[in-house]
């Protein structure tokens, strides 16, 4: 009787099977994280757009209008709405980019017109 050492083909094609599906799991992981990576990279950078434009409408605009305008290949929707029953608004910005994608924030304040009156 012999004593053989070492693999047989079959053992050998199994254990290729095996890494190969192990390998196909693991590219699209690593697919998926880069995909994740660049969404994320996207909307921080629309976040900083939006900060931007919601920090120079409050600060440098005397009267704020609704409408749209384009910033950086960004698409800006301004939208004010009344508070409640006071005469405060509601400052709605939206930043879209060319992919459709979006990200909104709001702040309600004191229109800057009616400092001025007082």
């Amino acid at each position: 009787m012999k004593n053989r050492e070492g693999f047989t083909l079959v053992e050998i094609l199994l254990a290729l099977g095996i890494i190969s599906i192990a390998t196909i799991f693991l590219i699209n992981g690593i697919y998926n994280i880069e995909v994740f990576s660049n969404e994320n990279q996207q909307i921080l950078q629309m976040s900083k757009v939006l900060q931007s434009n919601m920090e120079t409408i409050l600060s440098e605009k005397k009267i704020v209008k609704s409408g749209t305008y384009f910033y950086e290949n960004y698409l800006v929707e301004v939208i004010l709405i009344p508070y409640q029953n006071t005469d405060l608004l509601t400052l709605e910005l939206i930043i879209t980019n060319s992919s459709g994608d979006s990200v909104k924030a709001g702040v309600i304040y004191y229109p800057r017109d009616q400092w001025l009156e007082d």
